[in-house]
């Protein structure tokens, strides 16, 4: 069995090429990785090699030496060096982070052309045109916008997000709701327009990830929009593949 772990800033997600286990811890749980393996031996146990993908400095050399220590694994680490499918800056100049890199590793096999949306602790746009990564665009979150503003005012207090909204709210709770969940819609749906305007990739499909892309993509207007919950799994399956 091969384990996939992608170590992210707000959630540390730990599955395997079958999909038949999944386990999702906050990163910066005061769980040590020895107590995550542990808790979950009967799983690791029969794991014969691994891949890590991390945004976290020193949690995936963390990860590897205790795999190394306990079941005599060396996981690859989604670095710069490593062989992929879609064409890369050079290397000093890639600054593309792990779990990006597996989202494109992802979509590249299948398609010459795409843009990739991740909608978790930033919002980021990757666009890949003739199998080439040409660009990427960061914005915050929708917690990390959320939090921002709530530590700013003081007159704001933090709200659930969940639930039915409108274009406009009555109240300071529902006017949050309203303006962050109608916010990220247009900055989605107008990124994504510009982006095939000006790249020449109309018939491009956008492929999304990350904890807030089933509430936002139902309300975009852009077309051919695909939701894929493990496209961050598939990702690092394609890089394992590549590089074993």
């Amino acid at each position: 069995m091969v384990l996939l772990i992608d170590i992210g800033n707000t959630y540390t997600k730990i599955s395997n090429i079958n999909r038949d286990f999944f386990i999702q811890i906050s990163t910066s749980s005061y769980q040590t990785v020895e107590e995550i393996i542990n808790t979950n031996h009967d799983f690791f146990q029969s794991t014969e090699n691994a891949i890590i993908s991390s945004v976290v400095k020193g949690k995936a050399d963390i990860f590897r030496k205790y795999l190394i220590k306990k079941y005599n694994i060396d996981p690859i680490i989604v670095s710069h060096d490593l062989i992929y499918n879609t064409i890369y800056p050079k290397k000093e100049e890639n600054e593309l982070g792990a779990d990006l890199i597996a989202i494109m590793e992802a979509l590249t096999p299948k398609f010459d052309s795409y843009i990739g949306v991740s909608l978790g602790t930033a919002t980021v746009f990757v666009v890949v045109r003739n199998h080439k990564f040409i660009g990427c665009a960061i914005a915050p979150g929708v917690f990390t916008s959320l939090n921002g503003l709530v530590n700013s005012a003081s007159l704001i207090e933090n709200t659930k997000l969940r639930g039915e909204y409108t274009l406009l709210g009555m109240n300071t709770e529902s006017s949050l709701r309203s303006g962050i969940w109608n916010g990220f819609t247009y900055l989605v749906d107008g990124y994504i327009e510009n982006i095939k305007k000006e790249c020449n990739m109309m018939d491009a499909p956008s492929y999304f990830v990350g904890g807030f892309s089933e509430t936002i993509i139902k309300n975009l207007k852009s077309k051919n929009v695909i939701y894929d919950k493990d496209l961050v799994f598939k990702g690092l399956e394609s890089i394992y593949n590549l590089n074993k």
